[in-house]
C-alpha cells in the first residue's frame, strides 16, 4: 500500500507537552507492564491523600508510567507499540505509543474511528509510514490523523498528550479515573479499608513502599472486612465507583497505592 504522509514529521505539529512533573513511584516499573498509580500516607495517628502534593500540575489519576528501557522498541525510531489497559471489548482500552525522532513520543487510542476495529501498531516500512487498519482500510499517520478514510468525515483517532523525563514516558488520558476515594481504618485492628474507582477489564493490585524511592511491594489483601488477606490481584468484571479491599498495615508510616497492570496488546 502506497500511502502519502501529510506533512514531514519535522514540520509536523507536536503534541501539547504538559509540565514537568516529580517523579514519585521511584524508577523501578513491571517487566511488560506500566503502572499508573494513587497513592496514600500512613502516619502514626494520620491517613492523608498525598498525591496532589507528589505530582503538581497534572491530575495524577490519568497519568500512566511508561519505563522505556522495558520496551526496546521505543527506544528506537518508529518503534511502535500497542498497550492494553483495559481490553478490546472496552472504548479507548488500547493505545499505542511510538516513538519519533527527537525524540518525540506519540499516543493515541488504538481503535479505529470508523467501525472500532484494533489498528496496527505504526509501520515505518517504505511505502507505508503509517498506522493500518485491516478492518475497512483506513489509514493514519504517526499522530493517528486520518490519511485514507473508510468513510467520508472520519475522525482523526482521539491523542493523549505526552511528558518525556529521562527514560520515563507519561502520558495523560482523561477520565482514567485511577484515585484512592477514601481509606478507613477497622478500629481495634491494624487493618484499613480501601475504597477506589475500577472499570471493567482492568488487573488491579496494591502496593506498599516506605518512602516514594524504594521500589514498591505487593500486599496481600483481603474482599471483606474480616477475610483472609489471601488475594494479590483482582479482575474488575464491571466498572464500580467504589470497590473496597482491605489491607493490614504494620508499618508506623509509608505509602500504599492502587496499581492498574497494562500488558502490551496480543491480539
Amino acid at each position: 500500500m502506497n500511502v502519502t504522509r501529510p506533512c514531514a514529521l519535522n514540520t509536523c505539529p507536536k503534541p501539547k507537552q504538559d509540565a514537568e512533573f516529580q517523579q514519585w513511584l521511584g524508577r523501578r516499573e513491571w517487566i511488560k507492564r506500566f503502572a499508573v498509580g494513587t497513592a496514600v500516607t500512613l502516619g502514626t495517628n494520620l491517613i492523608t491523600p498525598v498525591m496532589a502534593d507528589i505530582v503538581a500540575g497534572a491530575n495524577p489519576a490519568n497519568i500512566i508510567k511508561i519505563n522505556l528501557n522495558s520496551y526496546p522498541a521505543l527506544l528506537s525510531d518508529y518503534g511502535s507499540i500497542r498497550f492494553n489497559l483495559f481490553g478490546a471489548t472496552i472504548s479507548n482500552g488500547i493505545i499505542a505509543v511510538t516513538r519519533a525522532p527527537g525524540p518525540v513520543y506519540y499516543s493515541v487510542s488504538a481503535y479505529c474511528t470508523h467501525s472500532g476495529t484494533i489498528v496496527e501498531a505504526y509501520d515505518n516500512s517504505p511505502g507505508t509510514e503509517a498506522m493500518l487498519c485491516y478492518g475497512h482500510g483506513s489509514v493514519f499517520d504517526i499522530q493517528g490523523r486520518v490519511i485514507t478514510e473508510a468513510a467520508a468525515g472520519q475522525a482523526n483517532l482521539p491523542a493523549y498528550n505526552t511528558s518525556l523525563e529521562g527514560s520515563t514516558l507519561r502520558v495523560e488520558i482523561p477520565n482514567l479515573n485511577l484515585k484512592v476515594n477514601s481509606i478507613t481504618p477497622v478500629i481495634g485492628t491494624q487493618r484499613f479499608k480501601m475504597t477506589f474507582p475500577v472499570k471493567q477489564g482492568g488487573k488491579y493490585r496494591i502496593l506498599y513502599t516506605p518512602d516514594l524511592t524504594t521500589a514498591p511491594v505487593v500486599v496481600n489483601f483481603a474482599t471483606s472486612v474480616a477475610g483472609t488477606l489471601n488475594q494479590s490481584q483482582f479482575n474488575a468484571p464491571a466498572n464500580s465507583a467504589a470497590k473496597d479491599v482491605w489491607v493490614q498495615n504494620a508499618a508506623v508510616r509509608g505509602f500504599y497505592m492502587v496499581e492498574l497492570l497494562t500488558p502490551e496488546y496480543v491480539p
